[in-house]
């Protein structure tokens, strides 16, 4: 503990901020671009933070868009300041049109199940062979844990699993059954920590 940190120190006081040109605006990620290969809550919400502060957010979607799009204003507010264009990954067309976005984006964020980026030629190593600047998301459901690949991870089977559900049905006035949390927990806080993380890695970068 404590074996890096006056390098880390060092580091930071001497970090001088880029300051955006006047006709760039001031909002903090101005000027980058994300590709968001993301689907459904939790993915989409890391390029929304992004999109907040300012960075130029492409949603890539399949020829059958994204499945939460029935959802109506809850997935415009997931999606809120994106753009959105439609690709079909399944396709070498589709994949060379990625790699061409790709080329001169400065983030991409993805949450496939282990492998599936990979089969669609939009995984870390495809794309950061294409672009070695790359700042790379990936954010699979149960992480890199193949043994869990095939699960599905919506927030209230997480929920389960984390025992979240127990524990908000311990409650006296509750009782012994487990009782799901109505609010996303998962779905909220894994992409606050995603976008600190791609925020993280373009400071790295710089």
């Amino acid at each position: 503990l404590g074996q890096h940190s006056a390098d880390v120190i060092a580091e930071w006081n001497s970090y001088e901020p880029v300051q955006p040109a006047p006709d760039e605006g001031t909002a903090p990620l101005a000027g980058l671009k994300v590709i968001d290969l993301a689907g459904f809550i939790a993915g989409p919400v890391v390029s929304r933070h992004l999109a907040m502060l300012g960075a130029d957010v492409v949603k890539v979607e399949p020829p059958t868009g994204d499945p939460f799009r029935a959802i109506g204003a809850m997935f415009v507010s997931w999606n809120q300041g994106k753009r959105s264009v439609v690709l079909d990954l399944t396709t070498p067309e589709g994949q060379a049109e990625l790699h061409e976005m790709a080329a001169d984006a400065d983030v991409v964020v993805e949450t496939f199940r282990p492998g599936v980026s990979a089969r669609l030629g939009c995984d870390q190593e495809t794309l950061r062979a294409i672009n070695p600047d790359l700042v790379f998301l990936s954010s699979p459901g149960y992480g890199v844990d193949d043994s869990m690949a095939d699960r599905p991870a919506f927030d209230p089977l997480v929920q389960a699993l984390g025992g979240f559900m127990a524990t908000q049905g311990g409650w006296p006035d509750a009782g012994p059954e487990p009782v799901f949390l109505s609010v996303p927990v998962h779905d909220v806080t894994t992409p606050t920590v995603g976008a600190f993380g791609v925020v993280l890695g373009l400071l790295h970068r710089l």
